[in-house]
């Protein structure tokens, strides 16, 4: 929380855009969990989803895995597939 409090200053604008970016996933998730996908396949895309608001927010902190968009389309994507959502 410091780091994100020390480094506010003249990010607000990409910070604004980065939070548009996690909303659209979270989302996503919410959807995959309205229609039941399997729980163990939501926790660790909720996982992935916290991982990438960190490299997003906090690259210095560091993420415990690298996640990017492309990575979470694939899981999503796999998900979706699995309840019919794709």
């Amino acid at each position: 929380m410091r780091y994100r409090i020390d480094h506010l200053q003249g990010r607000v604008g990409r910070d604004e855009t980065n939070i548009e970016i996690i909303e659209r996933w979270r989302e996503r998730y919410v959807r995959l969990e309205e229609v039941g996908g399997n729980e163990d396949t939501l926790v660790r895309l909720r996982f992935l989803l916290e991982e990438y608001g960190i490299t997003l927010f906090s690259q210095a902190v560091g993420a415990r895995e690298k996640v990017s968009e492309k990575r979470l389309e694939r899981e999503f994507v796999l998900l979706e597939m699995e309840v019919g959502l794709a």
